[in-house]
């Protein structure tokens, strides 16, 4: 009788390429962003002179081969096993083999995870007023409804802030982020409401207090790519805003 074994192998695969299917958020396509890094496209028009002039453009992309694609993770991803197998001999039971166990997917950083980038308000003049918005460094605030101010007043005393109204102001991330640090300067507690988007969908809404002084509000969510922080009775300022995408 030859021997018992107690491992099980897996003795083959299938021969067809692994398959992986991503679905993006309820089903919209991606968005592809086109830019002419070094020159501009150009586009040459002619037209007669006793002829209105007409453009009606389309642009059509295709691509000649497949598009090798990279993905890199960054949590793990766990499988877990737990089958049974059954043993059956001339249609009888004889035994069972149980499986269990955790299949893991590491990230597996090359190196540290990037550092936040941070923008605040030093290269502005003191008492420039925002009525439609700003960009600094590609991050864009906008009021909600009435305007921003840039201060040196309050906590830290002449550092640059940005006082915004009751009805608060709209900062707009360069690309989705999964988490933001709001540095608020606050001459005392203060409620605040910040609602988090991913473009014009709203993914939730939180409820947080300031305590006066300098204060850092720590803002989590994925696909973020803006929030609203609203509140402070007027007496409150941004100071500074990190953001990361991990």
């Amino acid at each position: 009788m030859e021997e018992h074994k107690e491992h099980v192998y897996i003795v083959s695969w299938p021969k067809e390429p692994a398959q992986l299917e991503h679905q993006f958020k309820k089903g919209s396509p991606a968005e592809v962003q086109i830019r002419f890094e070094k020159d501009p496209a150009n586009v040459a028009i002619q037209h007669w002179p006793r002829d209105p002039m007409n453009v009606d453009m389309n642009m059509l992309l295709s691509v000649r081969q497949p598009v090798p694609v990279c993905i890199r993770l960054c949590e793990p991803i766990c499988a877990k096993s737990d089958y049974t197998i059954s043993v059956n001999f001339l249609d009888r039971p004889i035994g069972s083999i149980f499986i269990k166990g955790m299949t893991k997917l590491f990230p597996c950083f090359e190196s540290e995870r990037p550092n936040p980038l941070c923008v605040d308000f030093r290269e502005l003049k003191e008492g420039t007023v925002i009525r439609d918005s700003i960009t600094q460094y590609g991050v864009k605030f906008s009021p909600v409804e009435r305007d921003l101010k840039v201060v040196t007043h309050g906590e830290p005393e002449g550092v640059n802030k940005m006082i915004f109204p009751q009805e608060g102001v709209r900062i707009e991330f360069p690309y989705p982020v999964d988490k933001a640090w709001l540095r608020i300067s606050s001459a005392s507690p203060q409620p605040f409401h910040i609602s988090v988007y991913a473009g014009s969908e709203l993914l939730k809404t939180e409820d947080v207090t300031v305590e006066q002084g300098d204060v850092k509000v720590e803002v989590a969510q994925d696909d973020m790519t803006a929030l609203v922080i609203s509140g402070g009775k007027g007496i409150a300022a941004l100071i500074e805003v990190c953001y990361i995408a991990f």
